[in-house]
């Protein structure tokens, strides 16, 4: 066989055989038909089994010859002492008296493949094969590794990654996998999650949403949107989710981040609300100061013609009239300007508990006998900094606005606690600066609002209520003079 027909080995030359064979002739013409091929053949058919199991521990050879029948030993023993140590090394039986069956057996037992002395021309194809079948061992044991190791990186990084993360069979949507955030989020544990479908966390309305989302036959990483689904406590998070397609135990699988922005929602909610209350605030603000102005030329142009006409009784009741219509603007536009912060306050250290009592005492005719007023003031509150009156005018349309809310009677409390907003509670409130705060709290069993309704309660001229039966200022009037005082809803 001449160099170019040799085919490709891993092993660079020369390739180092060990040869195991006590009959010399059988020696020579073995290492006649290596060595002219190349081969770099080492050779002692005095070695016992301790002699060669040391020689193949501390020398790097490619490949082993044995005669089957040793001196004392076989070259079956040689195999099970390589398998012993571990070695991917090629053991070759080169034999006059093996028969077929017998060497099939070897073949079986793990030698590389067997050549009878009267052929052992073929000794340097056998080795060359011997060495392919190593290096496609040695191949497939390091893509072994790297798909073991792989794994166990994927299930390190997938079990400790601070996002949840979920693996969910494709065709039947139940799930494979779920880390440890996962299950801390959806308070499901894991072996709970192994018996569940993505379909088990979602209401039904989101079960079809999910089923129309699939049916597009999304393969490629994707951001799913946001997405509500239900907690084992039956709590509804908001969640945004990442899908990517991926292969899981040989079964096409769904790779699915669900982060919780429940909270991220609510806060973006609160900005929203903020800055569009602020833009309604300046507008309402900026149009009642200009109109107030204008009232006021307008009441005193009133009072003169009230004057003039006192000996026209009826001239002067039409003044009284105009009078009585602007005076309910002037009041009108006091509300607006309390919304948009454009009041003018005197405010002084005052005991709100003091304040509420004052304000609840002059409720009973008010509200009605049917309704239950109660109190539930905290005591040692310290001194807050405010405007009187305006205190005053938050408590009066706080329980107004409740007493409308029970038109069949019911229970009203107003209650007062000591708060303190620090770091961990300020991102609900981002409007609020940390520190001491009196909570003042207006509760009743009404009949509440729906999610719709509460979104727009602080918007002026808003209002639930028949034509004629409120101005919709009430909550809005509250909400600016909380906010001029520095406090927050």
């Amino acid at each position: 066989m001449n160099e170019t027909s040799k085919p490709a080995l891993a092993v660079p030359f020369p390739i180092r055989v060990l040869l195991l064979e006590q009959n010399q002739d059988d020696v020579e013409l073995s290492l006649r038909a290596l060595t002219h091929d190349g081969f770099s053949v080492e050779s002692d058919g005095a070695w016992t089994s301790e002699e060669f199991e040391q020689k193949v521990h501390d020398n790097s050879y490619d490949v082993v010859l044995a005669d089957y029948q040793l001196a004392g030993w076989t070259g079956i023993d040689a195999l099970r002492m390589i398998e012993r140590l571990g070695l991917n090394l090629p053991l070759i039986l080169v034999t006059g008296m093996l028969g077929e069956e017998k060497a099939v057996q070897c073949i079986k037992l793990g030698a590389a493949d067997y050549v009878l002395k009267d052929q052992l021309l073929r000794l340097p194809t056998a080795v060359r094969h011997a060495l392919e079948q190593k290096a496609a061992r040695e191949e497939s044991a390091r893509n072994t590794r790297a798909r073991e190791e792989s794994a166990a990186n994927f299930r390190f990084l997938f079990a400790k990654n601070p996002i949840p993360m979920m693996l969910c069979d494709r065709e039947t949507l139940r799930y494979l996998e779920v880390n440890d955030v996962c299950v801390e989020q959806y308070g499901y544990s894991r072996e709970e999650f192994l018996q569940m479908r993505a379909t088990d966390i979602r209401t039904p309305e989101e079960t079809a949403r999910l089923i129309e989302f699939l049916k597009q036959g999304v393969i490629q990483p994707t951001h799913a949107g946001i997405w509500k689904h239900r907690t084992k406590n039956g709590q509804t998070i908001e969640t945004e989710i990442m899908l990517h397609h991926m292969d899981f135990a040989g079964r096409p699988a769904w790779l699915i981040a669900a982060i919780n922005v429940t909270e991220k929602r609510g806060l973006e909610a609160q900005l929203w609300q903020a800055q569009k209350f602020e833009a309604i605030g300046q507008l309402a603000g900026g149009i009642a100061h200009d109109f107030n102005n204008m009232l006021g030329a307008i009441l005193g142009w009133i009072e003169l013609g009230i004057d003039e006409s006192a000996k026209h009784p009826s001239l002067h009741g039409y003044f009284r009239k105009v009078q009585h219509q602007a005076e309910r603007a002037a009041v009108l536009t006091k509300q607006l300007l309390a919304f948009g912060r454009r009041q003018i306050l005197e405010p002084r250290n005052i005991d709100l508990n003091r304040s509420i009592r004052d304000v609840t005492g002059l409720l009973g005719k008010v509200i009605g006998s049917d309704i239950e007023l109660s109190l539930a003031l905290a005591e040692g509150l310290p001194v807050v900094k405010a405007d009187p009156a305006q205190t005053e005018q938050v408590i009066m349309n706080l329980c107004l606005n409740a007493r409308d809310a029970m038109p069949h009677g019911g229970k009203l409390e107003v209650r007062t606690v000591r708060a303190e907003i620090d770091d961990s509670s300020h991102q609900f409130h981002k409007e609020a600066k940390t520190g001491s705060y009196v909570q003042l709290s207006v509760c009743d069993t009404g009949t509440g609002m729906d999610a719709a309704t509460i979104l727009r309660i602080f918007e002026p001229f808003f209002t639930t209520k028949e034509i004629g039966k409120g101005t919709g200022l009430g909550l809005a009037v509250v909400y600016g003079i909380v906010k001029q005082h520095g406090g927050f809803m």
